[in-house]
């Protein structure tokens, strides 16, 4: 009788600290952004609030010539229980090896987000190396798990 108390207590815990988050690994996960080869993520930021919805990325061109970003698009990926994405249509040209910042605003208010939880978006952006012409665009995508400042 007494394993059998001491089983349910065990239970009521696991339980209590499941319901809270505790328990739940993308609280565990550090936050992140992956690209790929050529391009990195050397900073983010998503940012929600009344006057602000943006989904900005500091980007270093690990490529020898400069590149010109055509388009930059952000969309919920799993897990982010919101609809919408954040896009840029602006013309940024960004020099090899040197940072660059892409920033796309927001059609869904992420001011609705839980601000300091971690939210997955899939990244898509298109460029062309300044050697060449936008007839030679290439789309690249990459992720970012990132809280909501």
């Amino acid at each position: 009788m007494t394993y059998g108390w001491a089983i349910l207590v065990v239970l009521i815990v696991i339980s209590a600290l499941a319901y809270f988050g505790v328990l739940n690994p993308e609280n565990m996960l550090p936050p992140r952004c992956t690209m790929p080869v050529g391009l990195s993520c050397k900073d983010y930021i998503v940012l929600g609030s009344a006057a602000t919805d943006n989904v900005t990325l500091k980007l270093v061109n690990g490529q020898s010539s400069a590149i010109t970003v055509t388009y930059f698009n952000a969309t919920p990926g799993n897990g982010n229980p919101y609809t919408g994405w954040c896009s840029s249509a602006a013309l940024q040209t960004i020099q090899g090896n040197v940072d660059g910042i892409v920033t796309g605003n927001c059609s869904t208010l992420i001011s609705n987000y839980v601000a300091g939880k971690k939210y997955r978006w899939n990244i898509n952006l298109r460029y062309y190396s300044a050697d060449s012409s936008a007839a030679f665009t290439k789309t690249v995508s990459g992720e970012l798990f990132a809280p909501v400042e």
